[in-house]
């Protein structure tokens, strides 16, 4: 309680992803950071050969405006959608809500985010590559202007892309398509007991946007590093 609990640089045992996470004891708030560089690129007029010379480019505020979204969107998605309790003996009055926040990092960066324009209601893959281990300025994210605009993905709702490939940086898998091999499936089980599969849902690492307990299991299992205490599950 007298002093934060840290790691930095942590990867889950999912072996995807790259974080710091810090425990506040005092403030009852386990504080996840990723540090992002960014990068703007033009768009490629051969994969929009009708669009407007200037859809395909970005300007300083464009820049900022988009730099400024990103980061506001990711830190309330994934901001305070479940908390965690201590059932360790004589530490059963610890809470930790969750806060997540994105800096802006020229250097030491977790993740560097490429992020090309495109025009207005466009739509290209977006994709995260994650290296094993804990080494700085070596994963990147492939993004677009257009991912943080709801794009029709099966789900009663578009999906934010951007908030979906954040899960990817914090140690998630993809939960569309069929069948068992997701990321962070044993993390699941560990940690609430039950078994997971991909399919069409709702859920963000599926084809929407909703954060469940399941997408919060790599914050659980940083929790537990950071502050050598095991004894650490989902609040009610």
């Amino acid at each position: 309680m007298a002093e934060p609990h840290a790691i930095a640089n942590y990867q889950p045992s999912t072996g995807y992803g790259l974080f710091d996470a810090e425990y506040d004891g005092a403030r009852q708030e386990l504080v996840v950071t990723v540090r992002c560089a960014f990068r703007f690129t033009a768009g490629n007029s051969e994969d929009f050969p009708a669009a407007d010379p200037g859809a395909l480019t970005w300007d300083d505020d464009s820049k900022s405006e988009w730099r400024k979204g990103f980061i506001d969107l990711i830190g309330a998605r994934w901001s305070g959608t479940h908390a965690f309790r201590c059932t360790g003996a004589g530490l059963e009055s610890l809470r930790a809500a969750v806060r997540v926040q994105v800096v802006e990092a020229d250097r030491d960066w977790h993740f560097r985010l490429d992020v090309k324009r495109i025009p207005k209601g466009q739509w290209t893959g977006s994709s995260v590559t994650t290296h094993p281990g804990s080494k700085l300025e070596t994963n990147h994210a492939d993004l677009d202007s257009e991912d943080m605009t709801p794009t029709p993905k099966g789900g009663s709702e578009g999906q934010l892309g951007a908030v979906h490939e954040f899960g990817h940086m914090i140690g998630l898998g993809d939960e569309y398509g069929s069948g068992t091999k997701i990321a962070h499936r044993a993390l699941v089980k560990d940690a609430l007991g039950t078994e997971i599969s991909k399919g069409t849902s709702d859920d963000v690492m599926s084809c929407a946007n909703r954060v469940g307990k399941q997408h919060d299991v790599t914050f659980l299992e940083a929790l537990k590093k950071a502050t050598g205490v095991d004894e650490w599950i989902f609040a009610e």
